[in-house]
């Protein structure tokens, strides 16, 4: 049995291979599985308004497919919503309004470090194909929606 100058160095020793076996128990857990992230920036302009409060938009950069875990949407800059006293947003896949998020955040003040959406509300597990609908609701009408953008992110796995 070798002898060892220090338990420093004994660590120093078995620190590789307990990370390699964490790697390999990790690797084991994961194996087969694709995280796939999405993301589209969208202006105010690109919205549809629904001749109320609403505007929608669908997202065109991707969705999720049959099969897949979403894991997460994320807003990760804003310019906020202006010309209105107020702006929330929503995301859902067209049929239930907040499946990706839960809440209503506030995309009415800039942020370019972006806001927490919160998590999935809906189903997290795609058995359909899902299309993305993002939802600004203003105070009054979205008419008077005169600026803003929002960078949204997806991530999933298959």
């Amino acid at each position: 049995m070798p002898k060892w100058k220090s338990p420093g160095l004994l660590w120093k020793q078995l620190r590789p291979t307990q990370d390699t076996i964490l790697t390999s128990n990790i690797n084991t857990l994961v194996s087969g599985t694709a995280i796939t992230k999405f993301s589209e920036t969208v202006a105010f302009g690109a919205f549809t308004d629904g001749g109320g409060a609403v505007g929608t938009y669908i997202i065109t950069a991707g969705t999720i497919p049959v099969g897949a875990f979403f894991l997460a949407a994320l807003c990760t800059n804003i310019t906020g919503f202006t010309g209105d006293v107020s702006a929330a947003i929503t995301i859902g896949d067209g049929s239930t309004a907040d499946r990706y998020l839960t809440g209503t955040p506030s995309v009415f003040t800039t942020a370019a470090n972006g806001i927490a959406l919160g998590i999935p509300s809906g189903v997290q597990y795609h058995v359909a194909a899902g299309t993305i609908t993002v939802t600004v609701t203003s105070n009054a009408t979205f008419a008077n929606v005169s600026a803003g953008s929002v960078t949204l992110e997806f991530y999933y796995i298959t």
